[in-house]
């Protein structure tokens, strides 16, 4: 049965074969076969420091007032099984705004198309109704991520404008009203 779970060393392996599979942790470019390998050398040291950094709040994860910013991992499983992560993010501040927004997600490429990002974003949002004092959700993708643009208006995004990056990338800024 799918699930939403607190990343566990058990999903490991499966996280493995996924990064194999051309998953792409945190949306960046697909690890060489020597980091994959590195992981899987030692998966329990890449799976603490994973969860170290995602749970140690960066300098910039700091509200106006100087307060860090509360954010949450999950990972989508089924059976131990990697699907894919969900990083919730229960503020923003002027970098979220223009970078992150509320809610990143990334699906193991096998496991696309069949309805687990909705299930992932669902159980998002429904997060922040319970969780936290948030009533609309912002969600950034990249200007020619086609895929990711249909998959936020089906899900009642509302475009609010597209942001030029200091690299010069263009992103779309979408928000969700809980």
């Amino acid at each position: 049965m799918r699930k939403m779970d607190v990343p566990k060393i058990e999903y490991m392996p499966s996280f493995i074969e996924g990064l194999k599979n051309g998953y792409r942790l945190d949306n960046e470019d697909p690890l060489t076969a020597a980091g994959i390998q590195k992981i899987e050398n030692d998966p329990e040291l890449f799976f603490n420091n994973f969860v170290e950094r995602k749970t140690t709040l960066p300098a910039d994860y700091k509200d106006a007032d100087g307060n860090p910013i509360q954010r949450s991992e999950f990972w989508c499983v089924e059976e131990n099984e990697f699907i894919g992560r969900l990083n919730l993010r229960h503020a923003l501040n002027e970098k979220l705004l223009n970078s992150a927004g509320n809610l990143g997600f990334e699906v193991v490429p096998k496991y696309q198309q069949q309805g687990h990002a909705s299930f992932m974003l669902n159980f998002g949002l429904d997060f922040f109704r319970h969780n936290t004092e948030v009533d609309k959700v912002l969600i950034i993708t990249s200007d020619s991520n086609f895929q990711s643009i249909g998959f936020i208006e089906k899900h009642q995004g509302i475009l609010e404008d597209k942001i030029q990056r200091p690299d010069n990338t263009w992103h779309r800024r979408y928000w969700i009203t809980l």
